[in-house]
Parts: structure tokens; C-alpha cells; sequence
């Protein structure tokens, strides 16, 4: 990907990378696996039920390892001269999904995961607005782009705020 990866830190990561999933991983088998074992002495048996929760978190992480496997695959079939790839989530119309963005010299390419990918010119943008909540959803150390452009309904991206400074400066290079 890009240099900026190794000075991620770990809330900068997609749940579907490694170094965010592994973490997810711990917690939510570590903490239901807890507090049922606390619990044992006065629910009884009823505490077990918490060690069912334990098993909740790596079915997730498995369905996102899936994604970031995807991903993984659309980063190394992009060129390194098309330009500054980022992963991050993409709307186009009505679908959402994970993929990598690219920054070229002069158009923004989606490749998600999910659908085909597509891309916009520069000069086509005519309003870019960052938002904080993503569809509904609060994006924690990540930072939304909605844009305004002539012939697309809804075409929004959101990227690790790491990522989010450059992507800034690329709409703002003329």
C-alpha cells in the first residue's frame, strides 16, 4: 500500500486488516470468556451462556478476514504508476463497500469489492464535503468524503484520517 501504513495506529486499520482483526479477535473472546467465568459461582450453570458470546467474535473476524483477502487481491492487480492506493469504504449509488481507492494524476478510481469499479475526473467534482458519520454510522479515526458530482446520485469514500491528509491535498492540487 502506501509508506503511511507503518505509522498506522491501530484505530487507523479496517477491521478487515490483520492488525485490527487479531485485537478484535482477543476482546471478544477474552472478555465474555471473563465475565462468565466471574459469573459461574453465582448464576451456575446459566453462566455459561456468556462462553457462546466468546464464540461470536471469531466467526466476524472470519466473514472480514474474507474481505481483506479481497482487497489484499485488488491492491496487487493495481499498477504502482496508476497512482496512491488506499483502502477504505465507497459508496456509489445505493451499495457501500469496502475497497481500494486510488489517487491517479488527475481521476479517482473506486474498486470495491462489491460491484465494478468505476472512475471519476478531477475537474468533475464540483463539491467535496467531509463528514464524521458515514451513513448513519460514526466513523472512529477515519474521515468521510462526500462528492458532489454532475451524472452520480451518491458517491462518498471514507479513509483512515492517516490517509485523509493526502487525499485532502490531491483535491486541492490544480
Amino acid at each position: 500500500m502506501t509508506a503511511q501504513d507503518t505509522k498506522r495506529r491501530l484505530l487507523d486499520h479496517w477491521i478487515w486488516e490483520p492488525q485490527a482483526c487479531k485485537p478484535f479477535v482477543a476482546i471478544s473472546v477474552g472478555i465474555p470468556a471473563i465475565v462468565s467465568l466471574v459469573l459461574i459461582p453465582f448464576l451456575g450453570p446459566m453462566a455459561y451462556i456468556g462462553f457462546l458470546f466468546a464464540i461470536i467474535g471469531p466467526c466476524v473476524a472470519f466473514g472480514y478476514s474474507f474481505v481483506g483477502k479481497k482487497i489484499a487481491r485488488i491492491l496487487k492487480t493495481i499498477p504502482s504508476e496508476a497512482g496512491t492506493a488506499m483502502q477504505g469504504l465507497i459508496v456509489r449509488g445505493i451499495i457501500e463497500a469496502p475497497g481500494v481507492i486510488v489517487l491517479g494524476q488527475e481521476t479517482l478510481a473506486f474498486h470495491p469489492i462489491m460491484g465494478e469499479s468505476s472512475e471519476i475526473m478531477k475537474n468533475e467534482i464540483k463539491d467535496v464535503m467531509e463528514v464524521t458519520f458515514f451513513n448513519g454510522n460514526p466513523l472512529i479515526q477515519k474521515t468521510g468524503f462526500w462528492f458532489t458530482v454532475p451524472g452520480h446520485k451518491r458517491l462518498a469514500c471514507a479513509v483512515p484520517n492517516s490517509c485523509a491528509d493526502e487525499l485532502r491535498r490531491w483535491l486541492d492540487a490544480d
